[in-house]
């Protein structure tokens, strides 16, 4: 029976040291396309070439 609360016990810390950590990094390093950024640079950068191409 102790082994059992033990691996209860080990899971449930894992699992929130494991959201903890994720917490973390979510906040001090976010994820660069949150607000489409990539979109908008390739959009630029599409721009950018179909002006050079019509000039």
């Amino acid at each position: 029976m102790t082994i059992l609360f033990s691996s209860i016990a080990a899971l449930a810390f894992a699992s929130a040291l494991g959201k903890l950590l994720k917490r973390n990094a979510d906040l001090y390093f976010p994820r660069c396309d949150d607000e489409g950024e990539i979109e908008a640079l390739l959009a630029d950068g599409l721009a950018l070439a179909l002006a050079k191409d019509a000039a």
